[in-house]
This record gives C-alpha cells, structure tokens and sequence, in this order.
C-alpha cells in the first residue's frame, strides 16, 4: 500500500483516556508514514551549502516534510482540549514527549490497576442469556487491557477461566475434548471454536424439528398433549418471561400469554409429572386433562422394515458458522478436470499460503476440503501439519459440507464459459477469464460483507478500479522504439484478456498474434 493510499486513512485520536493503547497505535500509524524517525530524534535540518546539488536540495527537503507532517499527524491526532495545551511546542519530538510524561502512568501506578483487571477477570462469569463469543470478548478485552499496561494474562489463563465458568449445556463438548487432547495444550481459538459450535447447533434444534425415520423419546407427561396451557395461577412452581406473547386457539382466536413455568400433576398410578414449559393463558376457560388413556406396555423399538424403505438424510442447516477474523478457516477445493489446460499452473496451496499470509499479517489456522486425493495424500496431510493448520475433511459423498467452495467454483465456471463464448476467445484463456471475475468481485459488494467491499475488508483501503476494461476487447498496444525502425507503425492491434494486479501502474495483459503481451501500453479500447 502506497504512503498516499495509507495517509487517508485517519489516524487513532487521543483524548485523555487509555493512552497505553493511542501510543501503541499512533506509533505504528507513524511508521507506516516514514514518520516515526522525527519522533524519536529531534534533528536538525542542516542548511544547504553555496552550490548545493539536486539530491542534497531533496534530501534537506524530505527532512523538513518530515517533521512537519509528524508534528501535523499528532496536531489531528489529539483532542481539542489537549491541542490547547500543547500548540505551543515547536517539534513533534517535544509533543511526544509531554504527552508521554504527562499520560503515562509510573510502573507502580501501573501495576495497580493491572492487579485490579486481574482480580476483575477472575470474578468474571458468563450469563444465562450471553453467547459464548460475547463472554469470550468481555475477558479478551480484560487481557488486553492487562498486557497494555506490561503484565502478562497468558491465553492458556483465559483458556482456563473458559472451561471453569461456561455453563452446564456445555459440559459435553469439554468432556469431548478432554477425551480426545491435552486440555493444558488447547488453544483458544480452538476451544472457542468447539464451544461456537455446540452453541449453534442448540440454537438450529430450537428454530426448527429434525426429521427422520427413527423412534423421538420424550418424557412421558401423561397429558396427551406436546403443548401445555392452564389458566390457573397457582398450579406454577414458578413463572417467567416467555418470548411467545400470544396463542392461536381452534375458533381462530388469539390468547395472551402471560409467562410460563412448570406445573406438577398426578397420574392415576400416584406418580408425580413435571409439564415443562406451561404456558399460563389467564382468559382459558377450562382445562383438558386427557382422563383414561390407554398406556401401552408393547415395545416401542425403531421398525427396521421403516428404517430401510423411509429413511431420508436430515436437511442441511440453514446457517453455518462464519471465521471471525483473516484466514481463521481457509475454504478450498479444485475446478475440473478441464480437458484444456490454463496457462497458468503454477498456483500450488504453498505459494497460496505464503501469499495470503504476508499480506494478512496472520497465520492460517484451519483449512476445509472434500476428500479428493489431492487433500488426502501424505505430501498435503504433511504440509499441514509442519504449517500447524488444522484440516478438516468433509463427510464422503457429502459436498454440501464444502458449499462455500463449491458455490464459489460453479459461479466461476459459469462467468468463465460466458466471457469466453461471448468474446469467441480460445478455451485456453479459461484461467485468464477466470482472474479477471475474481478481480472485479473482490471489488464490489455481496451479500455477506455489504457495505466494504472484499478487497477493502482484506486490504484496509478502497480498491482502485481505473484498470478496469471489458474482457475481450481490441486494443491498440504501443511498441517500444528499441523494437521497431523510424518509419514502423508504433502499435499493435491487440485483444484484452487479463489484468494484471501485481504491476505497480496495474497494466493489463493483452494478446497479439496469439502471444501474451504483459503490461503493455494501452492507447484505445
């Protein structure tokens, strides 16, 4: 990212309060500008001599815009009151430095308020009606503070705290885990992932019913009913909130509910049954306990005979969990066998790694792919694990397990074909074709990410579209002189077939007499 693309974006702004994490922050915001040298050394612009040369005249240049635009980013940097209190000092060095001394607390000022976010985290404890991703955020945010201020609150801490406090519905994803791994070696990305997971699989049971050829237990009320209401008050145990706020009843009338709770009733066997939940419906004129039913004692076993003629495979869910944050879980699946080969072959999962990698600034951590046996052989299962990724395999025969990547491979060939066909282009530029849908989607908005685009989402900047052309147009392309006589023609008629995202003046790729032409000098379209 060029220093003009990254000046736009504006810098953390101080305003008394947390200046540990606005020093954290300015300081890399500086650096990223070339601008943290007039922080850190108070120099002095030397004057130019008699006969001073072009590079000198730039050099003493640079400096002096160097220390005025330092000592300008802290000026915007700063709230008004504090820039009322330091508009007097000449260099941004001495700017820095009375802020410093004027916000930052001594160590032992800073200890204590580490000990008291300490003893904060330990009295922390999730809530009934709080999301594990919202638990974990309020003790991150704690640590975070805590290393701010130069102590050490470790993840295996907040690993521990997870485990420790998270509520009894999970108590079978960490028995789970302790059966399958080392529970001191878990990281907490992957115990929050496990517990994510759980989480949204209880949520999916309550939205919707699973349906299958199997026998469903449930406790035996002895009611006759799947759905309890009673208008008497005082047969609850206890009443709460319920988000159902009214019933439909047989005329077609709609009833007020005003909480629900457990209500015990006695069989004819003297055996007391829990009807859990109750609703309590005040306007109910009576109510219908079904008298002398018939229990049966035959044995209720799931029918093989209806197991091999109905069964049906439960429906996929509506919603999946999504990664969080750059390369959490990495999507991936190949397009083919193409009986035309691309021109471009050279894209391997390794190099895809280092790329993305270097540009995130972070590490992979979970990969997800069908089982061909490109993703199975040892080389790859190898790789992965030497990388520390994590690779899960979906189910056989199962693609909608990796419908991201399938979804996303069958929009491309799709786009492809009808670029290719509409352009009458050899089926050889597919790979081509296919970069150039890539490049202009990660440039506009979708479903998911709808207000940044994902180029904008990945890079931290708007995405520049001044080298967008249409795929498969003429071009005239200019000829360098070295390659032509005086009286040459000084273009080529050329056709567009690619884009080239790694040039520094982003030219296009353009075809002439069937050869590649990379970067050339676009005149017409």
């Amino acid at each position: 990212m060029g220093e003009s693309s990254f000046s736009a974006v504006a810098p953390p702004v101080f305003d008394g309060d947390n200046y540990q994490m606005w020093a954290a922050r300015m300081e890399t915001y500086l650096e990223a500008l070339d601008l943290w040298e007039a922080i850190e050394e108070d120099y002095e612009v030397p004057s130019l001599s008699a006969n001073p040369t072009v590079a000198q005249i730039k050099l003493q240049k640079e400096k002096k815009t160097r220390k005025s635009k330092a000592k300008a980013c802290l000026f915007v940097a700063i709230s008004q009151m504090i820039f009322m209190r330091i508009m007097s000092l000449k260099t941004a060095k001495k700017i820095w430095n009375y802020l410093k001394a004027e916000y930052e607390e001594d160590e032992r000022i800073r200890g204590m308020k580490a000990l008291n976010l300490i003893r904060d985290f330990e009295l922390q404890k999730i809530k009934k009606s709080e999301s594990v991703k919202e638990y974990s955020d309020r003790l991150l945010s704690i640590a975070n503070k805590v290393r701010l201020l130069g102590s050490v609150l470790n993840d295996s801490r907040i690993v521990e705290k997870l485990l420790v406090t998270v509520l009894e519905k999970f108590e079978a994803t960490i028995t789970t885990l302790e059966n399958t791994k080392d529970l001191s070696k878990i990281s907490l990305t992957e115990l929050l992932n496990a517990l994510q997971a759980q989480e949204q699989k209880r949520s999916m049971r309550q939205e919707g019913v699973i349906e299958g050829a199997l026998l469903v237990k449930h406790q035996d009320s002895r009611s006759g009913c799947t759905n309890h209401m009673t208008y008497d008050k005082k047969s609850f145990e206890e009443l709460r909130d319920t988000e159902v706020k009214r019933v439909r009843i047989g005329n077609g009338e709609h009833l007020e509910v005003k909480g629900k709770g457990s209500v015990a009733i006695t069989s004819y066997e003297g055996k007391i049954f829990a009807l859990n939940p109750t609703a309590f419906i005040p306007r109910m004129q009576s109510k219908k306990l079904v008298e002398e039913l018939t229990i049966i004692d035959e044995d209720m076993s799931p029918c093989r005979t209806c197991n091999f003629g109905k069964q049906h495979r439960q429906p996929f869910p509506k919603q999946a969990w999504r990664a969080s944050k750059k390369l959490q879980l990495v999507h991936t699946d190949l397009c083919g066998p193409q009986r035309t080969p691309s021109l471009d072959v050279a894209g391997v999962f390794w190099k895809f790694k280092a790329k993305v990698e270097n540009e995130g600034a972070c590490l992979i951590q979970t990969v997800r792919s069908d089982n061909g046996k490109e993703y199975t052989s040892e080389t790859f299962n190898r790789f992965c694990e030497e990388a520390g990724i994590e690779h899960n395999l979906t189910t056989p025969y199962t693609p909608q397990q990796n419908g991201v990547s399938v979804r996303r491979n069958r929009f491309i060939m799709e786009m492809t074909r009808c670029m290719l066909h509409e352009k009458d282009l050899p089926k050889r530029f597919w790979g081509k074709a296919a970069n150039t849908i890539m490049c202009l989607q990660n440039r506009i908005s979708t479903k998911v990410v709808k207000d940044p685009t994902p180029f904008e989402v990945w890079y931290g900047y708007k995405p520049s579209l001044k080298f967008v052309r249409v795929f498969g147009c003429l071009c005239f392309i200019y000829i360098p002189q070295v390659k032509c006589d005086k009286l040459d023609k000084k273009s080529e008629v050329g056709i567009f077939v690619g884009m080239l995202e790694e040039s520094k003046d982003e030219r296009q790729d353009a075809l002439v007499d069937d050869a590649p032409v990379r970067g050339g000098a676009f005149s017409d379209f």
